[in-house]
């Protein structure tokens, strides 16, 4: 049966997950439990559309209700206890060599929001630690252009050809100084 074959792929999924065979739920993992509060048992014996509310599902689904179309789908999920929440069910058609049916991975918009939120905020403070590392290593080359720059101004005559040349390197060697001073600005910010 389909149970024993995906049992131990979906039980440990962070989201929700349903097995679903001609409307019916023949498959639950355990966070489908505690999102939607209902038991496994109770889940097994359950239609996939009594999980939400008859509005959005027919909203979502308004020729069918058993052979449930491969995509990706809002709902307001209806838990046990009768509150509802917004979340989002992403439907894939299977087919074994016995039974074709459906899977449904449900997560709640709100919980995949905090997470993405978490893992936004990891990702801009890595990319402002490289930034940084960047600008560390932009301003020591820069460092001793400028050197040099300055060492060469001053063992020319004003009147000499490279003169204006050697000015030339200073002034944009300092724009890009200065330019890598805001960039490690933001980093601090």
């Amino acid at each position: 049966m389909i149970e024993e074959i995906y049992k131990e792929i979906v039980d440990d999924y962070p989201a929700g997950i349903v097995g679903v065979v001609r409307g019916k739920i023949v498959l639950s993992n355990t966070r489908m439990e505690e999102i939607s509060q209902y038991p496994r048992e109770e889940l097994k014996n359950m239609y996939v559309w009594q999980l939400f509310t008859k509005e959005s599902w027919l909203s979502a689904f308004p020729e069918t209700t058993i052979d449930i179309p491969a995509g990706k789908h809002q709902l307001l999920l209806k838990k046990r206890s009768g509150a509802t929440e917004l979340a989002e069910m992403c439907t894939y058609r299977f087919k074994t060599s016995k039974e074709e049916g459906t899977a449904c991975i449900i997560q709640e918009l709100k919980e995949r929001a905090d997470r993405s939120g978490d893992s936004d905020a990891q990702a801009l403070k890595e990319t402002y630690q490289e930034l940084r590392k960047i600008c560390h290593d932009m301003n020591q080359p820069l460092t001793v252009i400028m050197a040099r720059a300055d060492l060469m101004k001053t063992k020319l005559s004003p009147d000499d050809p490279n003169a204006k040349a050697v000015e030339t390197i200073l002034q944009e060697t300092e724009r890009l100084a200065q330019l890598i001073l805001k960039l490690s600005r933001i980093y601090k910010k």
